[in-house]
């Protein structure tokens, strides 16, 4: 169900894009902080070859699909179960996705018994049909096993798991920019969960869930929520600090050489050596018959000098210098502050928070800013 939800969210362009060439040079930056090498380097170098072999990946994704209509056809789903099979393996080796539980489920593409026996003659002896009671218990179970498997599989609901059934939605959507007819610099925001350590040992980068790369960090209970069940996948010893990061990495468009650059690594939330949790966060607030607002949330600080900083979106230099956004607070000691009027556009919106106590400043990771276009004045009819 990988390719009905390629289709069904990206179409052909997931395909005929950078697609595939991002989320190669993504995924070697991020599993082993390196680029591409090999084979691999060969075909992100080539936009007709990362197209095509992102077509034959579509290909491969269809099997499942395909050998429901080759029942029988044992010879036909037989190569589409080494296709099925050469792509669980080709993720593994080409993106670092190991899915070795999807192998089991290549043995109903073979039917060895149809494969194995020849042809029947005319006049062989046929075995009798299934009584009508064996008929209708497998019409039952091929009726509840299809509408099992179109919950599960075919469901909007992200993250749906019940093996062998799976709802498969990653990667579906286009890792490039628009329009997909052209080769344009790709940028993406990754969090990453690190520890350093009490006693001076190297920096960690913790491996976090998936729920927890996703979940919202927009306000002090979220932040909190955060570092909790950071600490429980990671139980930290005494003097060690957990730090979660948004980095935001940029792709440089093809021809280029196929490296991603980190731009920076802010701040979401800390636990420091102490125990202390510390943390910044915002949210757009809309208002009634007015502009919106940027709410500020912190955690563990009080009293601290909070200023807001703002990039243009989407990056174009992976050099950034960020600005101070125009605007104010509605007031001393407000959590609200009113932004001024920017070109339109989004921007990437920052924190800047100076502690009181240590003089420590620390940029955090705050939401997108979208400045709207001005609306046109109606003419006046005249009368």
């Amino acid at each position: 169900n990988a390719f009905f939800w390629n289709m069904k969210v990206s179409g052909l362009a997931w395909a005929f894009s950078d697609n595939l060439r991002n989320a190669v040079i993504r995924t070697n930056w991020w599993y082993y902080h390196a680029t591409p090498q090999g084979l691999l380097r060969w075909i992100v170098e080539r936009d007709w070859a990362f197209h095509w072999v992102a077509v034959g990946n579509l290909i491969c994704q269809s099997t499942l699909l395909l050998a429901c209509f080759l029942t029988h056809r044992p010879r036909w789903r037989a190569v589409l179960g080494v296709l099925f099979v050469s792509e669980t393996i080709g993720l593994g080796v080409f993106m670092g996705i190991w899915n070795w539980w999807w192998l089991p489920l290549s043995i109903f593409f073979f039917d060895v018994e149809a494969l194995s026996q020849s042809r029947n003659v005319a006049g062989q002896d046929r075995k009798p049909l299934p009584g009508h009671g064996r008929q209708l218990a497998a019409g039952v179970f091929i009726t509840g096993y299809l509408a099992l498997f179109c919950s599960v599989a075919f469901s909007s609901a992200k993250g749906q798991r019940f093996y062998p059934f799976n709802s498969y939605p990653m990667y579906c959507t286009v890792l490039a920019r628009k329009p997909y007819s052209e080769h344009l610099p790709y940028d993406e925001v990754v969090r990453k969960f690190q520890c350093r350590p009490g006693n001076g040992d190297s920096v960690q980068i913790l491996q976090a869930r998936s729920y927890l790369m996703r979940a919202p960090v927009q306000s002090a209970e979220q932040m909190d929520y955060v570092l909790t069940e950071a600490e429980r996948l990671h139980p930290r010893k005494n003097g060690d600090v957990i730090e979660v990061f948004a980095t935001p990495i940029w792709i440089p468009a093809y021809p280029a050489p196929p490296e991603a650059q980190t731009i920076a690594s802010y701040c979401v939330a800390m636990i420091a050596a102490d125990g202390q949790r510390y943390g910044a966060a915002a949210r757009v607030v809309k208002v009634p018959r007015s502009r919106p607002v940027v709410e500020v949330s912190t955690l563990g600080y009080a009293g601290a000098a909070i200023r807001l900083l703002y990039y243009p979106l989407p990056i174009m230099n992976p050099k950034l210098e960020p600005q101070p956004l125009p605007g104010r607070f509605a007031g001393e000691g407000s959590s609200r502050f009113e932004p001024g009027p920017l070109p339109p556009g989004s921007y990437q919106t920052l924190i800047e928070v100076t502690n009181p106590n240590s003089g420590e400043r620390l940029t955090y990771y705050g939401p997108v800013w979208t400045e709207p276009k001005p609306a046109l004045r109606q003419k006046s009819s005249p009368h």
